[in-house]
């Protein structure tokens, strides 16, 4: 598994961490380039063995103790499950004044009666736009919403044989170009202000999709496979994106059409992630804050999450797989 520069390093440190340190180490290196005196060679393969062992044994805590993992498959160990020679930093008090945040609670509250309304909600100025979404009855009505799309959004290709839709929604972004307009706007006693927009449906195109599928009259959980594809921003590969367990490992795969898959397994769930490059940027409209401020987000690929408890890696690798 290969390690980033870094990551050698830490493993470095904590491996001579019990050295105590010598103010005349570098006038003894100097001095032995000016041949004032001799210092004995190691030899480049013993260097060599010694770093391998080195990161080998981080590698080996690394995937014992969990941690992130990039796009690569490399996984860089937690900090907190980490034995260290010096004690962590404490945090600096909080200092700046604290604004009003959107309690998660509140979408449970909202009112989505009026279909595909943009949902707005605001504490003290301080906003959060939700999701329009579309639910989806039948694996018809998904590939009839997909053909409306306005961009290249993928979708699974291959079931796997016995297994049926569940439940579905598909969640819609908004163009920047076209009209809304404000339809209702209520106080709740919890403290937040609910604001429904209507939009022109010529904004629409579709930034989410979640699908979920059981096995043909079964009632197993345990069975059920996920999809979810959405749209995202630039994703640097090298950046340590997704959580992994105590019990988990993770490795970089190759998917067809795709530019980088992750499979993470586990005990039970296997969990397969990748990426891939949109043909054209979609920019993104959003509403925020008690004005309805206007902001855009401009994506330029999709993430692809499928997870299955049953399914095989090459059958999760098959379902995009033209």
């Amino acid at each position: 598994m290969k390690m980033r520069k870094e990551e050698a390093q830490e493993a470095l440190n904590r491996a001579l961490s019990g050295l105590q340190e010598d103010p005349l180490l570098a006038r003894r290196v100097i001095a032995s380039e000016k041949g004032e005196f001799k210092v004995k060679k190691i030899s480049r393969a013993a260097i060599i063995i010694a770093a391998v062992v080195l990161l080998a044994m981080a590698t080996a805590l690394a995937a014992g103790l969990g941690g992130r993992v990039n796009w690569l498959g490399e996984v860089k160990p937690d900090p907190a499950l980490m034995p260290s020679a010096t004690p962590m930093p404490t945090s600096e008090p909080e200092t700046a004044a604290v604004t009003a945040e959107i309690d998660n609670s509140f979408y449970g509250l909202l009112d989505y009666s009026n279909d595909r309304d943009l949902i707005v909600i605001s504490v003290s100025g301080n906003g959060a736009a939700s999701s329009r979404k579309q639910m989806i009855g039948s694996m018809d009505d998904f590939k009839e919403l997909m053909e409306t799309a306005k961009a290249d959004f993928p979708i699974p290709v291959n079931i796997p044989e016995g297994y049926v839709l569940k439940k579905g929604y598909a969640e819609f972004g908004c163009l920047p170009e076209g009209e809304y307009a404000l339809a209702s706007q209520t106080v709740h006693p919890e403290g937040f202000t609910e604001s429904h927009y209507t939009v022109d449906p010529a904004m629409d195109f579709i930034r989410a999709y979640y699908l979920t599928f059981v096995p043909a009259g079964g009632s197993d959980d345990t069975d059920r496979i996920f999809v979810h594809v959405f749209m995202m921003p630039p994703a640097d590969p090298h950046e340590y994106a997704f959580g992994i367990g105590e019990d988990q490992t993770a490795r970089a795969v190759h998917a067809k059409g795709m530019d980088n898959a992750l499979m993470i397994g586990g005990d039970r769930v296997t969990h397969l992630v990748m990426r891939k490059t949109m043909s054209s940027p979609q920019t993104d409209l959003f509403l925020t804050g008690a004005d309805a401020d206007l902001t855009t987000e401009t994506y330029t690929e999709y993430e692809i999450d499928v997870s299955a408890a049953s399914l095989t890696e090459n059958e999760l690798l098959g379902m995009f797989a033209e």
